[in-house]
């Protein structure tokens, strides 16, 4: 079902589900704890979502973003730290494993009607395909890796 035919709430439900498939295939103790939408008449983001996630075992902060632009959308996952006082974008994490042509392809969607729900399996079928020994610490709070991130304009 295209994106636009979903109700916020309906957006979210759909972003639970599939974290939720995801913590449970690696075993991951993490439960949504805030849902925010933000909604801006001023481009360039028209929409966010945000799913945020804790896990108190691993010490961490997940927050899942699906930002709609007028013509794209992306999908930022960001993996804070409390105990290292450190953020991990997670598509930076890929970037740094040089898989940078696969990253890219899942963590941007060209325009702005697209299925949701597919979009959103194909992501998490690729991010569990791609999950590896150390990111799995990292989700666990057992490691953890410094990745600097260019915020761009944006400092």
């Amino acid at each position: 079902m295209n994106i636009n035919q979903f109700t916020k709430e309906e957006i979210f439900s759909v972003l639970k589900d599939c974290l939720k498939d995801y913590f449970e295939e690696f075993n991951l103790n993490y439960s949504s704890v805030e849902e925010k939408y933000i909604e801006r008449e001023i481009a360039p983001v028209n929409q966010i979502y945000e799913l945020i996630c804790e896990s108190n075992e691993a010490n961490l902060k997940l927050t899942f973003n699906l930002v709609r632009y007028p013509n794209s959308s992306s999908i930022f996952i960001w993996i804070e730290s409390v105990s290292e006082k450190g953020l991990l974008n997670l598509k930076e994490y890929f970037v740094k494993h040089k898989m940078v042509r696969f990253t890219i392809d899942y963590f941007e969607i060209d325009g702005n009607q697209f299925d949701l729900e597919n979009k959103l399996n194909a992501f998490f079928d690729w991010l569990t395909s791609v999950t590896d020994a150390q990111l799995i610490n990292i989700l666990q709070g057992k490691d953890w890796v410094d990745i600097p991130f260019d915020w761009g304009d944006y400092k």
